[in-house]
């Protein structure tokens, strides 16, 4: 395995907290790629560690001599990734994992406001009820809720274009006297500067 990284760039969040944009080359056996990738870290201690990862093919492998030797047309274009500009689509990554985490936030912070915020107007709840009735209902238990803290590892954003993506992660949950870890899918649509959730799909570890 040969794996080498090129263009980095570090965007620090505060003290803590820092984005690592950079290009890496892969190489193992007969397969070789290169993709733009997002690492997101906290600093724990006196060490660094990865919370967070988004990837991005964004180059090809490049023909060999005679295939390109042999090759008359140019190739048409992939679709539909190819049509997105890489440094748009690791941005989209960026944008909608970082409204998950916001998501999160607001929920540990009890800010329900900021929290159903989040939700796109059609969020449909994954049990049949209504938007309301569910509105109703996250209200009043984040509401008396003395102490939430959720905690999120393990993301990982799958772009479905450059204006909708999916984002799964492991989900630790303690409020009160409650406690719980599971598994879930958030997809987000962008809408205007903000990506919402649309659907939210989970299930207990």
């Amino acid at each position: 395995i040969k794996v080498e990284l090129s263009e980095i760039k570090v965007n620090m969040q505060g003290e803590s907290r820092a984005s690592v944009f950079f290009k890496q080359s892969y190489s193992a056996d007969n397969h070789k790629d290169v993709v733009r990738k997002i690492m997101g870290l906290e600093k724990a201690g006196d060490t660094w560690l990865i919370v967070s990862e988004l990837a991005a093919k964004v180059e090809a492998e490049p023909l060999a001599p005679a295939a390109k030797a042999a090759k008359s047309e140019p190739a048409p274009k992939a679709k539909p990734s190819a049509d997105i500009p890489p440094a748009a689509l690791a941005g989209a990554e960026q944008a909608a994992g970082e409204a998950v985490q916001a998501w999160a936030k607001a929920w540990s912070a009890r800010d329900v406001a900021k929290y159903l915020d989040s939700y796109a107007r059609d969020f449909k709840p994954a049990d049949g009820m209504s938007h309301a009735s569910w509105e109703a209902q996250r209200r009043e238990r984040i509401g008396k809720a003395k102490n939430i803290k959720v905690e999120l590892s393990e993301i990982k954003v799958a772009m479905q274009g450059k204006s909708r993506a999916g984002v799964s992660f492991r989900q630790s949950y303690s409020a009160d006297n409650h406690s719980d870890v599971m598994h879930k899918k958030l997809e987000l649509e962008k809408t205007g500067d903000n990506w919402l959730i649309v659907k939210e799909l989970a299930a207990k570890k």
